[in-house]
């Protein structure tokens, strides 16, 4: 994301960091904005729960590094069914390949793909580091998850279980200081590799 400083000789532009990203989609999913994409769920007869981050999407696959978009031209890559990942896949040289996600690992044991984009907890318990070694840190795509619940079964819950479900003592900020995040998942998963 770009942001503006100023170098002493007037403004100019400077990419922010994963973490200044990280933290100002935090916000925007904390404050009103978050808010107003939960309340859009119900329309589909949806509650939206929660919005929060899985952490940024990366390359892996099972030829080479991925150190610069060039590395990229050539590779048959994963991409969820979605026009937008088609489009910004294709755009940096690589042939995009529209799969389910379930698809990923057998696509990659046969070679249909030679790897794939995603977050580093999808990588690590899908076990696609078993095939496809190579992961580049890329963090070309940082989108939301939603926790979601039928309102239909909200509505069938005892009082004392839907209470638990809807207070501010369980929500994402609460949690995430608590718990930590998706970048805790990926520092378990590399002390676990060195044990």
């Amino acid at each position: 994301m770009l942001a503006p400083y100023d170098d002493g000789g007037g403004l100019g532009m400077d990419l922010m960091s994963a973490a200044e990203l990280r933290e100002t989609v935090r916000r925007a999913f904390d404050g009103a904005f978050g808010g107003e994409i939960l309340a859009a769920c119900e329309q589909h007869g949806l509650i939206g729960l929660a919005l929060y981050d899985s952490g940024s999407r990366n390359f892996y696959n099972t030829r080479h590094p991925i150190e610069a978009p060039s590395d990229l031209h050539g590779l048959k890559l994963r991409v969820p069914q979605s026009d937008i990942f088609i489009e910004s896949v294709e755009a940096l040289g690589a042939s995009p390949t529209p799969l389910a996600y379930n698809a990923v690992f057998s696509s990659l044991s046969t070679h249909l793909i030679d790897g794939a984009e995603n977050n580093w907890p999808s990588y690590f318990t899908s076990r696609h580091f078993e095939i496809a070694p190579y992961w580049s840190e890329s963090e070309h795509s940082y989108a939301p998850d939603v926790l979601l619940m039928s309102k239909r079964v909200a509505d069938a819950l005892p009082p004392l279980i839907a209470r638990y479900a809807y207070t501010d003592e369980f929500s994402t900020p609460v949690l995430r200081a608590a718990h930590g995040d998706a970048s805790g998942v990926r520092g378990a998963a590399m002390l676990w590799d060195q044990a």
